[in-house]
């Protein structure tokens, strides 16, 4: 019995001492890698083999290839296959860092290997990182290269030209970003499901916003779209349920379908004068109190539906065409056709429960049916 007792006695205490010796960390540290693909042995010289999980603040210098990267991945938490490791690492400084082409891949999948001042496919993706500063020398950052991380911040240098598709998709802790001025392109999904983002700040020479771009960023609050900017792609802020203010550059010329639906506290938006069309773009929008069409708009079907507390809608003078746009409006309850309207289309107010008066400029006293399409006021209580 004694025996069996040491023996658990000396296993509980080897789980204490392995417990600790991993909660330990080391000091930051710098280091400049004069030949790339070196790092692992510089590092095992500062840190010594048995202490590399400990390090926790890393900054580097010099030239980093694909081994280079492989190595810090696992310090990050995450290795080859995606597997998990003992890594603590949590920050990276590479501002005074090349990535560099050579090495071995550091992800399997496809087989990823580093090129010239680019942040690879999948380069940090799902590493237990919470701030990186991204070299000043990168200019691309590509599919999925930081998807999956804790990043709560990350510094994007002045030369970077391109975020591509799911770059920092499901980084559910990052709070804000800032896109600087030379980013012209924010790819499909960049920054999905970032559900802390609550600051956004896009640089003056983006002029595309990529297909649900920040969709699901569910804590984004205030967000000004710069005047270079001419594509908003469909989705690209669709659910994003804290969003309150929005600005949209004069330029915009596309708002994509469904581009801000579901945003059920936006309360104000203006349309610039060159957007021609807005499928959908604003269904949903229980928080719009008011909207005006301007003359420009001459396709949106559907986008103001379901925004159940519009009060106010005002066209311009020289529509000709309603579609079915407002459907389900339930707190509108006076609506002004302009003269030039000549035709309405089906369904284009139904279920606007609180509609009681239309008016119909230019001698339209009664609502005739070949001035509109049928149903076009369903279930609306208009007194006529």
């Amino acid at each position: 019995m004694k025996t069996k007792k040491i023996k658990s006695l000396l296993a509980i205490t080897g789980l204490l001492l392995t417990f600790n010796a991993q909660a330990q960390t080391l000091p930051p540290i710098t280091l400049h890698v004069e030949t790339a693909g070196t790092l692992t042995s510089l590092l095992y010289g500062v840190a010594g083999i048995e202490k590399m999980n400990q390090i926790t603040d890393l900054t580097l210098t010099g030239n980093l290839n694909g081994s280079d990267i492989k190595c810090i991945r696992e310090l990050a938490g995450k290795g080859y296959l995606g597997e998990h490791t003992q890594g603590q690492l949590r920050i990276l400084n590479l501002a005074g860092a090349n990535i560099v082409t050579g090495g071995n891949p550091y992800y399997y999948s496809p087989s990823c290997k580093t090129d010239y001042n680019t942040i690879g496919k999948y380069m940090f993706s799902d590493c237990q990182l919470t701030s990186i500063t991204i070299p000043n020398s990168v200019t691309t950052i590509e599919d999925k290269a930081f998807a999956g991380c804790t990043l709560t911040s990350v510094s994007i240098p002045d030369g970077v030209t391109t975020i591509g598709p799911e770059a920092f998709r499901d980084c559910t802790s990052l709070t804000s970003v800032t896109i600087p001025d030379g980013v012209t392109t924010i790819g499909l999904e960049a920054f999905r499901y970032c559900t802390s983002l609550n600051s956004v700040t896009i640089g003056n020479s983006v002029t595309t916003i990529g297909n649900s771009a920040f969709q699901d960023c569910t804590s984004l609050n205030s967000v000004t779209i710069g005047n270079s900017v001419t594509m908003i792609g469909n989705s690209a802020f669709q659910d994003c349920t804290s969003l309150t203010l929005v600005t949209i550059g004069d330029n915009v010329t596309t708002i994509g379908l469904g581009a801000f639906r579901y945003c059920t506290s936006l309360n104000s938006v203006t349309i610039p004068n060159r957007v021609a069309n807005i499928y959908y773009a604003f269904q949903g929008c229980t928080g719009l109190t008011s909207i005006h069409i301007p003359d420009n708009v001459t396709s949106f079907d559907g986008a103001f539906n379901d925004c159940t507390g519009l009060t106010s809608v005002t066209f311009s003078e020289r529509r000709t065409e309603i579609p079915n746009a407002f459907n389900g409006c339930t707190s509108l309850t006076s609506v002004t056709i302009p003269g030039s309207v000549t035709k309405i289309a089906n369904g284009a107010f139904s279920g606007c429960t609180s509609l009681t008066d239309v008016v119909l400029e230019d001698g339209y006293d009664e609502l005739t049916a070949d001035h509109s399409g049928s149903n076009v006021f369903e279930n609306c209580p208009i007194e006529r």
